[in-house]
Formats: C-alpha cells, structure tokens, sequence
C-alpha cells in the first residue's frame, strides 16, 4: 500500500504436482493466488479487510522455532488463524488449507511472511476490478 513494494515469487505447480496430474490451474501455485485474488473482487466472498488483518496477525503469532518438536503444531496454528479470520470476513474457512499448501511451499521460517506476500499481492490485484465496479 501507498506505494510500497511487495515481492512474490511463485511456482507454478505445487511440490509433487506435475502437469499431467493437475486436474485445473486453481489447483497450481499461482491458481490458488487468482482465486484468492478473485475472492477479494467486488464479486467475491471476501472482504479486502481479511488481507490487513491477516498481515498485522501473522507477525504476532509464535516463530517455528518455538514449535522445532512439532512442526505441524506451527502449521495447524497458522491454518487455523488464518481460517477463523477468512470465516470472519465472509470467506470459506476451508480455503485456509489451501493457502497453507502454498506457504509450505518454502521454508518454515519463511511460512508467515509468505502468507504476507500472497495477501498483500492478490488485495492488489483486487483493487482493479473493485475500482471498476466489477466490470470487465
């Protein structure tokens, strides 16, 4: 916002996935990022709110390290936060899964600034359909 950079980067295809096997491009990396994004238009579910929420929440929440027994306990946190508040903001709580497929993606030191990015870069992508009214 106003004017700040954000870097995302990416893959195409999610760890294991080849081509053959995905069934539809909302499936792949950056489908997921679109759909996000299309959750976020004036036609979506979403409220832009999710994604300010969302980037003020995750700095909050405990660092991997705190969690170097049980993994799985920083992601299952994070999944949930990031759930309950897609579910306060008129999204499906469910997507939250998906998003956490990517962010795991790179490293788990990495995961919550990840999320940050994939947020900030899709309510950018939003903002020219909303600025539109929904029209093509």
């Amino acid at each position: 916002r106003s004017g700040g950079a954000e870097y995302l980067a990416l893959p195409w295809l999610l760890q294991r996935q080849t081509w053959s096997q995905v069934p539809e491009l909302e499936s792949t990396g950056m489908g997921l990022l679109m759909a996000l994004r299309d959750q976020l238009t004036e036609d979506g579910d979403l409220s832009r709110r999710v994604a300010y929420i969302i980037n003020s929440r995750l700095p909050e929440l405990p660092e991997p390290i705190q969690f170097k027994n049980t993994p799985e306990q920083f992601t299952a946190m994070i999944e949930s936060t990031l759930a309950a508040q897609l579910g306060r903001q008129g999204g499906e709580g469910e997507f939250a899964r998906y998003l956490m497929r990517l962010a795991r993606e790179d490293k788990p030191e990495r995961i919550k600034q990840r999320l940050r990015d994939i947020f900030a870069v899709a309510e950018f992508f939003s903002r020219n359909d909303r600025a539109q009214g929904g029209q093509p």
